[in-house]
């Protein structure tokens, strides 16, 4: 069994939409507690499973769902827009245009995706969180989430790879 240090993003790391549901949970974390974001989560995968289910879900029903995290309007208005946003590069991204000029997906450009998503996104998506990718993605842009920090000084205490056992902060 793997260890897991309790983050959401972690939930969905096997799943067949894990990387967009890791980015509904960032855009659902903003501004609210994760207390509130686990009582809805599940169901909220269980009616919009993946991005083409969201970017047509009814707003509406899509508000009236989220409501109890507060920002309802601006967070539908995001997941939609986002999911959109999402398909049409998952489309995209399998052109030898994509290929050719190693064009990776970027989080940031969906609505309510701004640092914490991209972290998240490059550590469970792109697994910087192993020791050999640290200290480039530290240069080029900082973590300073306090629980991502500890998320990567607890993932360096379990990484057999990892000799120098490090603080991701000393970098």
């Amino acid at each position: 069994m793997k260890r897991k240090f309790g983050l959401i993003q972690e939930n969905y790391q096997q799943d067949e939409h894990a990387e967009w549901k890791m980015l509904v949970c960032c855009v659902l974390l903003n501004q609210t507690t994760r207390t509130q974001v686990d009582k809805i989560i599940d169901e909220l995968f269980e009616r919009w499973p993946g991005p083409r289910e969201m970017s047509t879900a009814h707003p509406q029903e899509l508000e009236d769902f989220i409501r109890p995290l507060g920002f309802y309007k601006r967070r539908s208005s995001d997941l939609m827009d986002g999911a959109g946003r999402y398909v049409k590069w998952k489309r995209f991204e399998k052109t030898p245009e994509a290929r050719e000029r190693g064009l990776e997906f970027d989080p940031r450009i969906m609505s309510g995706c701004g640092e914490y998503a991209f972290h998240s996104w490059m550590i469970f998506t792109k697994h910087v969180s192993t020791f050999e990718h640290w200290e480039e993605f530290f240069d080029e842009c900082p973590v300073t989430d306090k629980h991502l920090l500890n998320y990567l000084k607890w993932r360096s205490r379990y990484d057999p790879r990892n000799k120098r056992r490090r603080d991701p902060r000393d970098l």
